[in-house]
Formats: C-alpha cells, sequence, structure tokens
C-alpha cells in the first residue's frame, strides 16, 4: 500500500517550486465537483488483457535476461459511488476527467497515473513520504501522437514522460530513474522505456506483443 499521498505536502514538511505546487492543486481529484468530461485513455473492461516481452539490460546496453509480464482487468467495483477496475496487479484504476488514475487506499482518493489532455507539456508531480526517504513522482503528457516500433509493429501512441526523485536523509542530490510510456488509444501502453538511475541507459523495456479487448 502506498503511503498518503498528501503527507509531503504540508508547508513545514517541504518546500517546492511553485510549478510543482500549482500543477497538484490542479491535479488533485475533488469528489464533489460536477462530472467533466472523461477521454477513454486505457481501455478498461473485466477481461482485458494485455502480454508483455520484458527485456533487461546490463551495464553494456545489451540484453542479458528476456521475460514475458501479464497484465489484466480481473473484476470491476464500485467506490464512492464511481467504477473502478481491478488489475492482476491488485492495482484499483479508472479512466477519469483528470486522467487515468489509480485508487489509493491510505488517503481514500485518487492519484493520477497518466495525466489527462488538458494538461498537455504541463510536468505535474505528486510526492509521497515512506519511512526512509521521499519519493517524487514528475509526469508529462506529450501533446501528440508519434510512431513507435515494438516487436515488429508501429503504433500511434503518445508518451508518458516520467521521473521518479527518491530524497534520502542527508544527500543533498535525490537519486532519479526515468520512464517513458507509450499508450496508443484504445490500445492501451503498448511500450515502457525504464532507465537505470541516474543514467539514460536502458534497464528495461516493456514490448507489446499481444492484447485481448472486450
Amino acid at each position: 500500500m502506498l503511503p498518503s499521498a498528501r503527507s509531503l505536502f504540508s508547508p513545514t514538511s517541504l518546500r517546492l517550486p511553485a510549478f510543482a505546487l500549482l500543477s497538484l492543486g490542479t491535479l488533485a481529484c475533488n469528489k464533489d465537483r460536477d462530472p467533466a468530461p472523461v477521454e477513454q485513455i486505457m481501455p478498461l473492461a473485466v477481461g482485458n488483457e494485455w502480454v508483455y516481452k520484458v527485456s533487461y539490460y546490463d551495464g553494456n546496453g545489451d540484453v542479458y535476461r528476456e521475460a514475458r509480464y501479464v497484465r489484466s482487468v480481473v473484476k470491476d467495483t464500485t467506490i464512492n459511488k464511481s467504477q473502478w477496475f481491478i488489475l492482476s496487479d491488485r492495482s484499483i484504476v479508472q479512466n477519469h476527467a483528470n486522467g487515468y488514475v489509480y485508487f489509493n487506499k491510505a488517503d481514500n482518493g485518487s492519484v493520477i497515473i497518466y495525466p489527462g489532455a488538458q494538461y498537455n507539456n504541463i510536468r505535474a508531480g505528486v510526492g509521497y513520504q515512506y519511512p526512509t526517504f521521499k519519493l517524487w513522482v514528475f509526469t508529462t503528457r506529450a501533446e501528440a501522437l508519434q510512431p513507435v516500433a515494438c516487436n515488429g509493429t508501429t503504433y500511434q501512441a503518445r508518451r508518458f514522460g516520467m521521473e521518479y526523485q527518491y530524497e534520502y536523509p542527508g544527500n543533498p542530490t535525490p537519486q532519479v530513474i526515468k520512464r517513458d510510456e507509450y499508450v496508443e488509444p484504445n490500445i492501451g501502453m503498448v511500450r515502457t522505456d525504464i532507465y537505470q538511475r541516474d543514467s539514460n541507459m536502458l534497464d528495461r523495456k516493456l514490448e507489446l506483443e499481444r492484447y485481448t479487448l472486450n
């Protein structure tokens, strides 16, 4: 379970750049607000399944191992009078007016994974307080779709650039892990590039092999 996503935003806990505070305030989900049009960023229906080839890279940029990863929509449920979907990794997600979000039980609220179209090219962040470190996750949504090669197939996908910043006590410089996730409308995530810590070299790559949509 993730810790409270709100715990880092006390003025006494962290000093944030103004843009980060603004983005978080804008992206926060408001359960009392009137419903807004929902962009179907991820196709969510019980029985949907995506199978990925996972490639692991060494320090020289060579693939040293391959595996398969399966993500599926197991069932749906109702939370706060809203329909949510439970995935095979136990995460609880939905398409929301603010984007593709997951349900954070610690806050009884939602946190954005992929921002919606109204936040194109805006760098938005959310923070988590863990016992031994603080984690910031910043995400930027590209405005335009782009060709993305994946297992011999080219998709027209949107890039979501993510940056995970780990702040440890006594270390003034955060450790950073970057990842790029490419999502094609009506199909879902087709490729993810995960980079080595504090590096632009690949650590892992997920590529869509096949999918089933209901």
